[in-house]
C-alpha cells in the first residue's frame, strides 16, 4: 500500500534543513553533554560557519533531516544517513537529540521513520551505527527498534578518565519487514 506520510509520525516530522535552524543546532554544539553523547572527538564547541558547511551541505552521499515536532514544529533534533555504498545498498545513520527533548519519544519515532524511509524509499538492505556504550538511552531505543549487536570497538574512547566501548549495530531490510509486517 502507498503511504503518503514517509516522513511524518504521530509526534514528529524528518523535515529539511533550514538556514534560520542554525542557532538553534549551533547551541547544541556548544552543549558539552550534546557533545560527549554525539562524538567521539573532544567536547570542543563548534562554530557557527562549520555547522552551517554540515548543516546545509548537498553531498550526494549524506542525506540530512531536521526532526521538528508536530505541535509547535520546534527543531528537536537531526538525523543523518550517510550511504556507505549504493551498489550495496548499505547505510550508517546518526541522530542528534537535543538535551531538553530527550525522554520524550522524538528520537524513537525519529528513527522508526528513518528506517521506513531507507527500506522503503531508498531501497536500502542493510543500516548500521555506532553507539557509545555509556549512552544507554540510545541503546535502550536501538534495541527496542530491534537492532542487533554486531561487534564492539572496545575501549574506543576515554571520557572522564575511564574507557568506554563503542558499539556497533545494524537492522537488515528483511528483519525491519518482519517487525513492521510491510
Amino acid at each position: 500500500m502507498f503511504e503518503s506520510r514517509l516522513l511524518t509520525g504521530t509526534l514528529v516530522k524528518l523535515a529539511t534543513p533550514l538556514e534560520e535552524d542554525l542557532p538553534v543546532v549551533t547551541s547544541w554544539h556548544q552543549d558539552e553533554l550534546f557533545l560527549r553523547f554525539s562524538s567521539e572527538r573532544e567536547a570542543v564547541p563548534h562554530s557557527i560557519d562549520s555547522i552551517k558547511s554540515w548543516y546545509l551541505s548537498d553531498e550526494r552521499h549524506q542525506i540530512l533531516f531536521g526532526i521538528r515536532t508536530l505541535a509547535e514544529n520546534q527543531l528537536v533534533g537531526f538525523l543523518e544517513i550517510h550511504v556507505l555504498s549504493w551498489p550495496h545498498r548499505n547505510a550508517e545513520f546518526f541522530i542528534g537529540i537535543a538535551p531538553d527533548a530527550w525522554d520524550r519519544g522524538y528520537g524513537s519515532e525519529a528513527l522508526g521513520l528513518a528506517m521506513a524511509f531507507c527500506f522503503r524509499e531508498l531501497n536500502l538492505h542493510r543500516l548500521q551505527t555506532k553507539v557509545f556504550s555509556y549512552n544507554e538511552r540510545a541503546l535502550h531505543v536501538f534495541n527496542k527498534l530491534g537492532f542487533t549487536l554486531e561487534g564492539t570497538f572496545r575501549e574506543f574512547l576515554r571520557r572522564n578518565g575511564k574507557w568506554f566501548n563503542m558499539v556497533l549495530l545494524s537492522m537488515l531490510a528483511r528483519e525491519w519487514r518482519a517487525r513492521t509486517s510491510t
